[in-house]
């Protein structure tokens, strides 16, 4: 049986001598990290990007659904020369992960299904590379929704922004949040597709004025059906939609929290798994809202079991994710009470809420009572308690003074295998309990 080929086919750096005068790079060169197969040809783009998002029920693209697309052609310089966006009808009632996207049950009223609009996708991306954020994660979901459907798409050449950005820029971690910042913007929470296909057209010209003439592709763009006029090909049909405006969902998070966010280290397995990248990328986003956001978290954590995750694994992550969160912290500077305050809602939405207990201030002593003092030895007042200490503190067994890497509790249970394999007694559904 012949294997359908891939959806996207990725760009990646020439490391090779190029001539600037031929439109097609030498052969074989070695490829990046971003490549899915090496090509005999290689093409380099002088054209349109058409940048893409999605947003779906959860991070497993063989149970979950999309729910909202958006096309977003810029040239480029990043202007923006056509969008077209709608809401799609999973037609399902369960609608997951509201916090990140903000799509109900009824807010899908009317929209259509993905068969209805298939045609109007494939045609915005003619003529063009697909630019995206995670787009592994992306291409799997729209792999899956075509397949449903019937629907054998060409492979399109692609770009994906979380593999170029840690060559082209220097960020803590490549979330959307964070590269977005970049630009000078900032992600809304929630969003829609429209917004975040927005930001990756923002993002989209400060990784190409860095990488764009060393980037080449294993396919050329698919043929245009569309002519100068603007008439659709034969086979094409306009679709119905039922559009978000852009900027309208939410709104985007400020003060100290957010910034902390966007500057927390990238773990290695974010870098190797999409669906790993979008349930942080989830987590990182809704944190900072200013509340308590512990059924999101749990929500999300309950997508991320059925995309495969074991509960092990994500009370891994969660633990890591906490660490990030005090070492960064700390080393931004000193830590106010304010602001240990926000660390306290944070470990409290994601189910460990004594983590930040040791740097609450003890309460200063008394004040000596009026008139206790003489002309000798006045009374003075007390010294203000001394702000909290750098020390690490293991989000496994709650002890000052070591992370879960070095934890001897899971070294004796899990024979030094790893915070992974030290966790017991955690059910498969329900991974973020309180300790």
């Amino acid at each position: 049986m012949r294997q359908r080929a891939p959806l996207f086919a990725y760009g990646a750096l020439e490391t090779g001598p190029v001539s600037p005068a031929s439109p097609v790079s030498p052969a074989g060169p070695p490829r990046t990290a971003g490549s899915t197969a090496a090509a005999s040809v290689e093409h380099r783009h002088h054209g349109d990007y058409v940048c893409l998002a999605a947003a779906t029920t959860g991070f497993a693209a063989a149970r979950e659904r999309i729910v909202e697309l958006a096309v977003v052609r810029v040239d480029a310089a990043g202007t923006v020369l056509d969008r077209w966006t709608t809401l799609i009808d999973p037609r399902r009632e369960e609608i997951g992960g509201a916090a990140v996207h903000g799509i109900g049950p009824g807010t899908l009223h009317g929209a259509p299904a993905l068969a209805d609009v298939a045609s109007e996708l494939l045609t915005r991306c003619e003529a063009a590379v697909v630019v995206a954020h995670n787009a592994a994660l992306l291409e799997s979901f729209l792999a899956a929704e075509l397949m449903r459907v019937g629907v054998l798409a060409p492979t399109l050449p692609a770009l994906d922004l979380s593999r170029l950005a840690p060559v082209a820029v220097t960020t803590p971690n490549v979330r959307l949040g964070t590269l977005a910042r970049l630009a000078d913007r900032r992600r809304c929470v929630p969003s829609s597709a429209l917004d975040d296909a927005l930001l990756v057209a923002a993002i989209l010209p400060v990784i190409l004025s860095r990488l764009g003439s060393r980037l080449s592709y294993p396919v050329a763009p698919t043929p245009s059906t569309v002519d100068a006029a603007g008439a659709a090909g034969r086979h094409r049909r306009v679709a119905p939609t039922l559009a978000r405006p852009a900027g309208t969902v939410g709104t985007p998070p400020t003060g100290w929290l957010a910034d902390l966010m966007a500057d927390l280290p990238m773990s290695a397995a974010e870098g190797h798994d999409g669906r790993l990248a979008g349930y942080l990328d989830a987590l990182t986003s809704v944190l900072p809202t200013g509340r308590i956001v512990a059924d999101e978290v749990r929500e999300l954590t309950g997508a991320a079991v059925r995309a495969g995750f074991p509960a092990a694994q994500l009370r891994a992550v969660l633990e890591r994710l906490l660490e990030s969160l005090r070492s960064t912290a700390f080393g931004r500077g000193p830590v106010t009470q304010d602001q240990v305050r926000h660390l306290r809602a944070a470990a409290l939405s994601l189910g460990v809420p004594q983590y930040f207990d040791d740097l609450v201030q003890a309460p200063p002593p008394p004040a000596p009572v009026p008139g206790s003092g003489t002309f000798s030895r006045p009374v003075r007042k007390p010294p203000p308690p001394t702000p909290p200490t750098q020390a690490p503190r293991c989000g496994r067994c709650l002890q000052v003074g070591h992370y879960t890497a070095a934890c001897p509790l899971v070294r004796r249970r899990g024979g030094g295998q790893g915070p992974i394999g030290g966790v017991q007694g955690l059910g498969p559904i329900d991974p973020i309990r309180p300790i």
